[in-house]
């Protein structure tokens, strides 16, 4: 399936539909409003490139929800282990994401994961989206096991 134009599918008529309530009489601002969130939408999982700042922030963004009670659901339904589970018990281990000013780069995200299963969400999640996003040179993420010292990744 195609989960990114699936999703735009069913958020075009809705933001059309807001954006004439909100803009009714700037045609303009409409289309650049709706094209702007329509690239973020189907680029926010990094499968299609996207070229503006805007979008780029929406793939950041995607990647950094990836908090413990993401994998909540999924953990109690099947406590057998099995193939691709390292999606979920690396989710797991991810106990706060936080985003503020950063010191060498604007955007500063930080995570504090419980094990080191946490680092497969880092390193196979959140950067590639990084690294596939406009931002990707605005952005500085410090991650670790929380008592113990954070590694820099960007």
């Amino acid at each position: 399936s195609d989960h990114e134009m699936t999703a735009l599918i069913i958020a075009r008529p809705i933001m059309d539909r807001l954006l004439k309530q909100v803009f009714d009489d700037q045609l303009h601002r409409r289309i650049v409003i709706s094209s702007t969130a329509s690239e973020g939408i189907v680029g926010h999982m990094a499968n299609r490139r996207v070229h503006s700042l805007e979008a780029g922030l929406v793939l950041v963004a995607d990647g950094c929800d990836m908090e413990k009670g993401r994998a909540r659901i999924p953990m109690s339904l099947n406590t057998q282990a099995k193939t691709g589970d390292i999606h979920k018990y690396s989710a797991n281990s991810i106990e706060r994401v936080r985003i503020f000013k950063g010191e060498h780069q604007p955007i500063h995200i930080d995570v504090e994961m419980s094990s080191d299963v946490g680092f497969f969400q880092i390193e196979e999640v959140l950067l590639p989206k990084i690294s596939m996003s406009p931002a990707k040179g605005f952005v500085e993420v410090h991650a670790g096991v929380i008592g113990q010292v954070k590694k820099r990744y960007l």
